[in-house]
């Protein structure tokens, strides 16, 4: 597996107090990871468990902060573009 690649928008002391200071503890965690895999070197999916989150965890949130930045780390609800309409229709 080859290494996750976080873009250096902040650097490993501002992911750090960005983690320790965040009230909310999802988003508390969302910064761990990241800086987790910047600071500590570690691989997205070892990030995610060592925070008893699922492997896939940490690879979305890497891709969100690479590609939109710091921002999408403390947006409280979070759209998933692939939930399409109900599939059970009032009709049913």
């Amino acid at each position: 597996m080859r290494k996750s690649y976080l873009k250096l928008h902040l650097d490993n002391e501002e992911l750090k107090l960005s983690f320790k200071n965040a009230e909310d503890q999802k988003i508390k965690d969302r910064w761990h990871l990241l800086w987790l895999v910047q600071a500590k070197n570690l691989k997205a999916t070892k990030a995610s468990e060592y925070l008893g989150h699922d492997k896939s965890y940490g690879c979305y949130w890497i891709k969100a902060y690479n590609e939109k930045g710091p921002s999408v780390i403390t947006e409280k609800k979070i759209t998933n573009p692939n939930l399409g309409d109900p599939k059970i229709t009032q009709e049913m």
